[in-house]
C-alpha cells in the first residue's frame, strides 16, 4: 500500500469517528509519544540548570566531594546528562548502569574509544597504550600481552617486589614501632608502589621508600601531571588550552613537570642502550623486554636488542606503565588497611588463613618466603571487596565514535563523552543488594566449594572490561598480597581514631589528609623475640 492510499484510509477512518472517539485516539497517540520520550529520558537526573553556565556550578560546588556526589546523583537514576557552559560544547553522560558498561566496553567495543579529548588531557603520555585508540592501541596491546606473559619478567617483578618490602617497607614499620610514632600509611604505600613500579618498568629501585623519606624529583613531577590532568577533566577544554598557551596557573607547572619526566626517561633509555652496545648484561625489566627480541642461533639462545628503536615510543611506553601502576597500587593498599581497621574479625580470619597456608617448616623466615599466595582465597576476597567500595580508579572515560543508543535508552552523539562511575556502582543497592555498603569479603566466597566467586566484569569493572581489561591485574594482586601478608604477620596496624577519612578529587582514589596510623609488633612476633632473647641469655638449646 502506497502513502497516498494510506493517507486516504486514515482520512476515511477519522471522518467516520465521533468527536469522543477522535479525542480518545489523540490521547492514545499522546501517551505513546510521551512514553517513548520518557523511555529515552527517564534515566536523566535534572541537575540545576544555571543561565549560560548551565550545570557547571553544580560540579564546582561538589568538586571536593566528587565521588560521593556521583553516588547521590546516580542513586535515583542510573544515567544523567551534564551540560557545560553555552558555546563550550561540554556535554557529558554520567552512568553507573552495568548494561551500559557492558555495551561500551565489550559488546560494541569498536564504536566507543578514548577519543581525542582524552588524549589531549593526557598528552604527557604521548601515544602510549593508555590513550591510544584503533590500530595503534591494538598493536601496543599485543606487544604488552606478550611481555607481561614473559616468565623472566614475572620473576623479575616478584624479585623487585620482595626487595622493596624487605628493604623498604619492613624497616620503615620497625622504625615507627621503635619510635612509637604515627605514620601516614598513604605516604608509605605511595612510596612503596612507586619503587615497585619504577623498578619493574625501568629495572632500578629508586629507594623512594626509606626510613628517611627522601624526596624524588620524578615522582613529584608525575604527581603534578596527574593532578593537572584531573583538573583538565573538570573545566571546558577551551579554558585550560588558553591557560596552557599563556603559561598560566597549573599549566605552567605542567610544562615544567613534563620536562623533568622527559629528561629522566631519556637518560634512562640512553643508558640502557649504551649498556647494550657495550655487551653488558641488563635486567629483565619491562623496558628491556621492549628493547629486545629472542632468537635462536647455532650456538644456543641469545638476545638481540633493538638498540636503534624509537626513543619516543619507549619513553611513552615506560611512562604509561609507571603512571598506570603506582597510584593504583597505593590506593588499593591504603583503603584496604582502612577497611581492615574497622573490621577486626576480617583481620583475624586473614591471619588465620596465612598461618594455615604457611609451610610447616621450623624456619620462620623460610615460611614467609615460601608462602603460596595463590592459596590465600580469603585475603583475595577481602581485597576484591575493598576495591568494590573503593576502586583505585573511580571513574572511567569513553567516547562515542558515532550516534548510538545505550541499552538504557540514552542517546549519545558522535564525540560525546561518557563517564561511568565505578565508585557509584559499588554503592548501588540494585546492583549489590541491601548490604552494598557493608565490607563483607564473604560475598566473594562460594560457601559450597570455598573458592572465589566470579562476578561479571560489567558489574565489577575495577580491572576494566573487555579488550581493555587490565594487564597488570595479576601483578597488582601479587604486590598487594605480598605487602598485606608482610604487614599482618609481623605488625598490628592501629588507625588513629577521630581523623577525617574522605577521598580527594583525583584521577585515582586518594585520601585527602592521608591515613594516620600507629604500628605495633604482632603478638606472634613478640613471642618469637622473647624466645630468642631467652635462648641467647641462658644458652639453652631450643
Amino acid at each position: 500500500m502506497g502513502l497516498p492510499a494510506l493517507f486516504s484510509l486514515c482520512f476515511i477512518l477519522i471522518r467516520s469517528m465521533s468527536i469522543l472517539e477522535f479525542s480518545m485516539l489523540l490521547l492514545l497517540c499522546l501517551v505513546i509519544v510521551v512514553n517513548q520520550y520518557l523511555k529515552i529520558r527517564r534515566q536523566y537526573y535534572s541537575l540545576p540548570n544555571w543561565p549560560v553556565l548551565r550545570n557547571l556550578p553544580s560540579l564546582i560546588c561538589n568538586i571536593n566531594r566528587l565521588n560521593d556526589w556521583t553516588v547521590e546523583i546516580l542513586n535515583g537514576c542510573a544515567t544523567i546528562l551534564f551540560n557545560g557552559p553555552v558555546f563550550t560544547g561540554m556535554e557529558i553522560v554520567f552512568t553507573c548502569n552495568p548494561q551500559n558498561v557492558e555495551y561500551m566496553m565489550k559488546t560494541n567495543f569498536d564504536e566507543f574509544n578514548k577519543g581525542p579529548h582524552f588524549a589531549e588531557i593526557f598528552d604527557f603520555l604521548g601515544n602510549g597504550m593508555f590513550v591510544a585508540d584503533g590500530e595503534s592501541w591494538s598493536e601496543q596491546r599485543k606487544m604488552a600481552v606478550t611481555r607481561f606473559a614473559s616468565k623472566k619478567f614475572q620473576s623479575f617483578c616478584s624479585e623487585k617486589n620482595d626487595e622493596v618490602v624487605t628493604e623498604g617497607l619492613v624497616p620503615v614499620l620497625e622504625d615507627a614501632v621503635k619510635r612509637g610514632s604515627t605514620i601516614d600509611l598513604q605516604e608509605v604505600f605511595k612510596r612503596l608502589a612507586f619503587d615497585v613500579t619504577f623498578a619493574s618498568v625501568l629495572g632500578r629501585n629508586p629507594g623512594f621508600l626509606s626510613v628517611n623519606f627522601v624526596e624524588n624529583e620524578f615522582f613529584e613531577a608525575l604527581d603534578t601531571l596527574t593532578r593537572v590532568a584531573f583538573l583538565r577533566h573538570c573545566i571546558p577544554s577551551l579554558w585550560w588550552k588558553v591557560m596552557r598557551l599563556l603559561g598560566l596557573g597549573w599549566e605552567r607547572q605542567y610544562k615544567h613537570s613534563w620536562r623533568v619526566l622527559d629528561r629522566h626517561l631519556t637518560e634512562c633509555i640512553s643508558a640502557k642502550k649504551q649498556d647494550l652496545t657495550q655487551g653488558k648484561k641488563i635486567s629483565d625489566d619491562l623496558l628491556a623486554t621492549y628493547m629486545s627480541s629472542s632468537t635462536t642461533s647455532i650456538g644456543g639462545d641469545e638476545e638481540n636488542y633493538c638498540i636503534d628503536g624509537n626513543e619516543n615510543f619507549l619513553r611513552d611506553t615506560a611512562l604509561t606503565f609507571i603512571f598506570a601502576g603506582q597510584d593504583t597500587f597505593s590506593s588499593g593498599l591504603t583503603w584496604f588497611f582502612y577497611m581492615l581497621s574497622k573490621s577486626p574479625s576480617v583481620e583475624a580470619k586473614i591471619l588465620e588463613e596465612l598461618k594455615l597456608v604457611m609451610d610447616s617448616n621450623n624456619n620462620e623466615e623460610k615460611k614467609k618466603k615460601e608462602l603460596d599466595l595463590r592459596k590465600l582465597k580469603y585475603l583475595e576476597a577481602a581485597i576484591l571487596e575493598s576495591m568494590r567500595l573503593n576502586p583505585p580508579v573511580p571513574i572511567e572515560h569513553k567516547s562515542a565514535k558515532k550516534k548510538d543508543m545505550l541499552p538504557d535508552g540514552t542517546i549519545v552523539g558522535p564525540g560525546k563523552i561518557i563517564l561511568f562511575s565505578m565508585f557509584a556502582m559499588g554503592r548501588m543497592k540494585w546492583i549489590w543488594g541491601d548490604d552494598c555498603l557493608d565490607f563483607k569479603p564473604e560475598r566473594w566466597i562460594d560457601i559450597k566449594t570455598g573458592n572465589l566467586k566470579h562476578e561479571p566484569s560489567s558489574k565489577y569493572p575495577v580491572f576494566n572490561v573487555g579488550p581493555r581489561a587490565c594487564l597488570g591485574k595479576r601483578m597488582g594482586m601479587t604486590v598487594m598480597k605480598t605487602v598485606i601478608a608482610a604487614v599482618i604477620l609481623d605488625f598490628h596496624v592501629e588507625v588513629v581514631e577521630g581523623q577525617s577519612v574522605r577521598p580527594v578529587p583525583s584521577i585515582t582514589l586518594k585520601m585527602k589528609d592521608g591515613l594516620k596510623a600507629k604500628t605495633k609488633l604482632s603478638v606472634q612476633t613478640l613471642e618469637e623475640q622473647v624466645r630468642c632473647w631467652y635462648l641467647s641469655t641462658t644458652g639453652m638449646p631450643e
